[in-house]
């Protein structure tokens, strides 16, 4: 049994430590759940402010505030994206489907205008962590 007056050298405990590990590398167990428990609710943040872009810029003129118009220019790219990828999709089925040699070289020239102003466009989906609302996550959150 240990003295009372030698208790200091083991932490507080009434007994000897039963390995010898440094105290700076000791983590208390609650750390790595609460540190879970904190990734879990930024994630669901992040994903949430990303759902919050994808509704913005969804929206028509007619609802948004202006601070919404704002943020929907920012994100013009996106949509223009959307309709010019759909726009190649059915200029493709034209394409497959045509019979006409005339009708073949107007959807081809079509697809290739369409073809270059998609590829002058910068930023062509809204990816996760790069609209406004949830790039500026990381100035909230300190």
């Amino acid at each position: 049994m240990v003295l009372k007056k030698e208790v200091a050298k083991y932490n507080n405990s009434l007994h000897p430590p039963l390995l010898k590990i440094e105290l700076d590398k000791i983590a208390p167990p609650y750390l790595h759940i609460l540190l879970r428990i904190v990734l879990k609710h930024h994630k669901l943040l992040e994903n949430a402010a990303h759902a919050i872009d994808k509704r913005i810029i969804s929206l028509p003129e007619d609802y948004l505030t202006d601070l919404g118009k704002i943020v929907k220019e920012y994100g013009a790219e996106w949509r223009q994206a959307q309709k010019l990828q759909s726009q190649l999709e059915f200029e493709h089925g034209c394409l497959v489907f045509s019979e006409a040699e005339e009708d073949i070289r107007h959807y081809r020239a079509e697809k290739e205008k369409t073809e270059h102003k998609l590829s002058h466009l910068h930023h062509t989906e809204l990816k996760p962590r790069t609209g406004p609302v949830a790039a500026s996550l990381d100035n909230i959150l300190t």
